[in-house]
């Protein structure tokens, strides 16, 4: 019995030991390095869960042609890919996790200078790119900062400058209060660490794992660089593979991309609502409006046309914020600014998109309470291209 229980003990630390190495979601080692090619059109570049997607997506766009139509968005526009447009069209997808109006203006400070202006820019207008305590907290666009910061000199805007010069950010001094509310909400979250630690226990001799690993070794041994050539054909693409294609769109696994039924989607819903992140402590950014209508003019005055969209989000979590007295008309305050500003502006529109129903999106093509599946994406491209010239890319 001690000779099987030992054996079994050699096996879970080898096999322990060997995806610590391989380490396929890049959790202890370095990230995947910038891209050195296109890809192909049959081709996938397989990403890690955790890695640095803005420098990643910048070095993408250096060997991209230029684009037809450019895509801009959080999260909620990663997924949205060439298939939903006409094939003769060249797509590129620049959204990045938890956008601001920062990355918008690097993605396309990046694209001008490169020369790629696009003919048509489509946004995705999350409501929360104007809330303060949100973008306060949005710090991963320092990664791109040098684009903002050119942006920013060929407009002549200082905007909100810390005191080490830099633009503010992650380097912003808290107050007092903000502080012990910062280590509050910290302690609060022990448990739940604690919880993810098991977790990563345990997924690290899981088969998902395992063969990521094996995958990864069988491509290119054990490597530090075993990342830079991780390319796929689509048709190897696995279930609980993640990364990136041709047009820029992400592809998630397949347990991210399956329909859920509607008690799991409540669930999620009210876990967003209860744990607000985007929508917590909602104070309207005026220096995000600012950043919003520079934006605007620069890609309106480069002559190319924009169509603005605000997704729906899950009916749930519209009626419990439209019951939560901060929130009581926060939808439509942001999407009149936005509303305003596309008046303003030459060849630019705005899409509301909001109303779940009037879109004709089912509750079973949601993801969870703020992102789309596809079914849903193709219903809200078909609702705000009808009847326009924007139609002419579907």
């Amino acid at each position: 019995m001690k000779i099987f229980w030992t054996t079994i003990l050699i096996g879970i630390l080898g096999t322990a030991t060997f995806v610590f190495i391989m380490d396929p979601g890049y959790r202890w080692h370095d990230a995947p390095v910038p891209f050195f090619r296109d890809l192909k059109e049959d081709e996938i570049r397989i990403f890690p869960t955790n890695f640095d997607e803005r420098s990643i997506k910048v070095s993408h766009i250096n060997f991209i042609e230029k684009p037809d139509v450019l895509l801009l968005g959080s999260s909620r526009m990663a997924p949205v890919s060439s298939i939903f447009f006409k094939k003769d069209l060249k797509i590129f997808n620049a959204g990045l996790s938890s956008a601001s109006f920062e990355d918008y203006i690097a993605i396309w400070q990046d694209m001008k200078q490169l020369g790629k202006n696009p003919k048509k820019v489509i946004i995705f207008m999350d409501p929360w790119l104007f809330n303060s305590t949100a973008n306060n907290k949005a710090t991963g666009w320092h990664f791109i900062g040098k684009y903002v910061e050119n942006f920013y000199s060929d407009h002549g805007y200082k905007g909100q400058e810390d005191s080490k010069g830099g633009f503010k950010g992650s380097g912003t001094k808290l107050s007092l209060k903000e502080r012990t509310l910062k280590i509050s909400r910290s302690a609060m979250k022990t448990p739940e660490r604690l919880s993810r630690g098991f977790d990563l226990a345990f997924q690290i001799v899981s088969w998902p794992m395992v063969k990521q690993a094996v995958k990864i070794f069988i491509k290119n041994g054990i490597s530090r660089d075993r990342m830079i050539n991780l390319i796929i054909n689509r048709t190897d693409f696995g279930p609980e593979d993640r990364g990136v294609a041709k047009d820029g769109a992400t592809l998630y696994p397949l347990s991210e991309r399956r329909a859920k039924t509607p008690s799991e989607l409540r669930a999620l819903v009210m876990d967003t609502f209860l744990n607000p992140n985007a929508f917590d402590e909602w104070h309207f950014d005026q220096e995000a409006k600012v950043k919003f209508d520079l934006l605007l003019n620069d890609i309106s005055q480069s002559g190319t046309e924009v169509l603005m969209i605000a997704p729906p989000l899950h009916p749930l979590m519209t009626e419990l914020l439209s019951h939560k007295i901060n929130y009581v008309g926060l939808l439509n305050e942001v999407n009149e600014t936005i509303r305003s500003q596309a008046s303003k502006t030459p060849a630019v529109v705005f899409c509301d998109a909001e109303n779940f129903e009037k879109v004709g999106c089912q509750e079973s093509e949601m993801k969870d309470a703020t992102h789309l599946l596809e079914g849903c994406i193709s219903k809200v491209l078909r609702y705000c291209t009808q009847n326009t010239s924007w139609s002419k890319l579907l």
